[in-house]
C-alpha cells in the first residue's frame, strides 16, 4: 500500500498498533459488548410499551436488523483482521536532481530522520487492521496514485527557487577572489559605465537579450562584449590557480618590475578571461557551488534551451546574491539602495518586506501540511474504536470513518494540483525567460535583486508577493474547501437513507396491519 510522505508510513502503523490496543482493551474488559445490552434493553422497554401487538412484534424485528447490522460492523470495521506490516507501507519519493529513480521508502527504511528515532526502533513486528478500513485505505492510495500520474510536470520550479535561495559560496578562497574581482575588475567596468553610459546598437542588443540590470553584477555580457571594459581591465595581483602566460602583456609587467626578474607565482589575467576562462575562471567556479540548483535546471524544460555558458551565468549570479559578501549587484551600496527606496517608497518598499515572509510561509505550509495530514489520520485511525461502540455499532459512523479517510488522504492530489497550478502561474506571469530567472533564482531580498530600475524592481517584487499569497492560500483553501463539499454530500446521503428507513418502516407497518384486518375479516366471514 502506497502512503503519500514518509511521515504517514510512521503515523499509518501506529495509528493501527493503537487501535489494536484499543480494541483489545475493549474486549477484554466487556466494554465492547456494552452496545448490545444497550440495544436489547431499548427493544424489551420499546416492546412492552408498545400501544399494540403490532408494535411490539415491529420492535423486535427493529432489534433483529439493528444486531444483524451490530454485528456486520464489527466484522467488518472493528475486528482487526488483516495483517499489515512495515514492508507493506511504501512511499515513493519525487525524483530529485541527482537521482531521477529514488528507492521507496518503508518503515525504519523511509530515508528521513525519522529512521533514527524510538519510532522506528519500538515499532511492532505487524499489525492488523479490519478489513473494511483496509479496503479504504487501499482505494483512496490508489485513486490518488492514479491522478496525480495525471497531473503534468514541468519540474519543481518552487524546488529549484529553495535551493537557489541557499546557494552559498562554500570555500573561502574563492569568496575572496571575488572580493577581488568586484575591487580590481567590476567596480571599475561599473563606475566607467555609470560615468560614460554608453549608447548605440551593440549596447541595445546585449542589454534587449540579457535585461537591462545586466551591468548591476560581476558577469555582465555588456562588460565582457563591449570594447573598453573587461578586455581593457585585469588583475593587479597574481590570482592562485591561474597558470603563469608570458605571452599576457600584464606577466611580463609582473616579471619586468620585479627586482629579481622572475616569473610571478601565478597568472595575471585580463578580467574577461578571469571571470570566464573554462578550466580556471570565476564563472565556472561559482557555478560548481551552484550544483543542486543546476541539478533542478536539467529537469525544467524551461531552462532547456539555455546553453552552458547561460546556465553557469545563472548559477554564478545565484550564489553571488546569496553570499554574505557586500559586492554582488550593490555598486553605489547605501546610495543605490536609498534611491530606490525614494522612487517607489511605499509599494516597493512594503512588497519587499512582505514577499520573503510570504515565501518562507508557503514553504513552511509545504513541508507541514503533510505531516498534519499524518497526524490526522493516525487519530482517525487509532480513535475509530472507542467512536464505533459509543455509537453502538452504527453504521453511520462507518459511513462518517470512511468519508474522513478518503477526504482527508485526498489532501495530496489537491497539493499536488496547486504545485501544477503555481509553476503554471509562475511561468505565465514571468514570460520571458530573464524574467523567469529572476523570479527563480535571483535572491528575492527585496530591492537589492533589480536594481536595474525601480519600477522593474516593483513589478517583480509585487508579482512575487501576490504569487506567494495566492499559493498559500491554495494549500489551505482547497482541503477544506473539498472536506466541506464531502461532509455535505455525505450527510445528505446520511439524512436519504434515515429517511427512506423510515419510509419504509412506515410502509411496513401499514401493509402489516391491512394483512391484519384482512386476515381477521376472513376469519369473521369463515364463522
Amino acid at each position: 500500500m502506497r502512503v503519500d510522505s514518509p511521515m504517514e508510513i510512521y503515523t499509518t502503523f501506529y495509528g493501527w498498533h493503537f487501535y489494536d490496543q484499543t480494541w483489545a482493551m475493549l474486549m477484554g474488559t466487556g466494554l465492547a459488548f456494552l452496545p448490545f445490552l444497550y440495544l436489547i434493553g431499548k427493544a424489551a422497554y420499546d416492546a412492552y410499551t408498545a400501544p399494540n401487538e403490532q408494535a411490539s412484534d415491529a420492535a423486535v424485528r427493529e432489534l433483529a436488523i439493528k444486531l444483524f447490522m451490530a454485528f456486520t460492523v464489527i466484522v467488518l470495521a472493528c475486528q482487526p483482521l488483516v495483517t499489515l506490516t512495515g514492508a507493506d507501507l511504501k512511499h515513493q519519493p519525487r525524483p530529485v536532481p541527482g537521482d531521477a529513480n529514488p528507492a521507496q521508502g518503508s518503515l525504519g527504511n523511509s530515508g528521513t530522520t525519522l529512521d533514527d528515532t524510538a519510532m522506528a526502533a519500538n515499532m511492532p513486528g505487524a499489525v492488523r487492521v479490519p478489513v473494511l478500513w483496509y479496503a479504504v485505505m487501499s482505494l483512496s492510495s490508489g485513486i490518488n496514485s492514479a491522478l496525480i500520474s495525471t497531473i503534468p510536470s514541468d519540474g519543481d520550479l518552487r524546488a529549484m527557487q529553495a535551493a537557489a535561495s541557499t546557494a552559498r559560496i562554500g570555500d573561502s578562497a574563492l569568496a575572496a577572489e571575488a572580493g577581488e574581482f568586484y575591487r580590481q575588475c567590476f567596480l571599475p567596468a561599473r563606475s566607467k559605465y555609470l560615468r560614460e553610459q554608453p549608447k548605440g546598437s551593440q549596447v541595445n542588443t546585449i542589454l534587449n537579450k540579457q535585461g537591462t540590470n545586466d551591468p548591476d553584477w560581476f558577469g555582465s555580457r555588456l562588460y565582457q562584449e563591449l570594447p573598453g571594459f573587461y578586455d581593457s581591465l585585469g588583475a593587479l595581483e597574481p590570482v592562485p590557480g591561474f597558470p603563469v602566460n608570458m605571452s599576457r602583456i600584464s606577466d611580463q609587467n609582473y616579471r619586468d618590475s620585479g627586482t629579481s626578474g622572475t616569473n610571478p607565482p601565478a597568472g595575471l589575467p585580463g578580467c574577461t578571461e578571469w571571470w570566464g576562462d573554462s578550466s580556471h575562471g570565476l564563472r565556472t567556479r561559482l557555478a560548481a557551488e551552484g550544483g543542486e540548483v543546476a541539478g533542478w535546471m536539467d529537469r525544467i524544460s524551461a531552462f532547456s534551451s539555455f546553453n552552458q555558458a547561460d546556465k553557469q551565468d545563472i548559477l554564478a549570479k545565484a550564489v553571488l546574491n546569496n553570499s554574505p559578501l557586500k559586492f554582488s549587484g550593490l555598486s553605489g551600496g547605501e546610495e543605490s539602495w536609498r534611491q530606490a527606496l525614494v522612487d517607489k517608497p511605499l509599494v516597493t518598499a512594503g512588497a519587499a518586506l512582505m514577499e520573503p515572509v510570504a515565501r518562507a510561509v508557503l514553504m513552511a505550509m509545504k513541508i507541514a501540511t503533510p505531516m498534519i495530514q499524518s497526524i490526522l489520520l493516525m487519530g482517525t485511525y487509532f480513535l475509530m474504536a472507542a467512536a464505533l461502540v459509543l455509537s453502538a455499532y452504527s453504521f453511520r459512523v462507518v459511513m462518517i470513518g470512511a468519508i474522513a479517510i478518503f477526504s482527508v488522504k485526498f489532501w495530496t492530489v489537491l497539493w499536488a494540483i496547486a504545485g501544477w497550478v503555481d509553476g503554471t502561474l509562475i511561468q505565465a506571469m514571468f514570460p520571458e525567460r530573464n524574467a523567469l530567472l529572476q523570479s527563480l533564482v535571483i535572491n528575492a531580498t527585496g530591492l537589492f535583486g533589480f536594481l536595474g530600475s525601480a519600477g522593474v524592481a516593483q513589478d517583480f517584487i509585487v508579482k512575487r508577493l501576490i504569487l506567494d499569497l495566492v499559493m498559500a492560500s491554495m494549500y489551505v483553501v482547497l482541503p477544506v474547501l473539498w472536506s466541506s463539499m464531502v461532509g455535505w454530500v455525505g450527510y445528505r446521503a446520511m439524512s436519504d437513507l434515515s429517511k427512506a428507513g423510515i419510509s419504509m418502516g412506515t410502509s411496513a407497518e401499514r401493509a402489516g396491519g391491512a394483512a391484519s384486518g384482512m386476515l381477521q375479516r376472513f376469519i369473521r366471514v369463515g364463522k
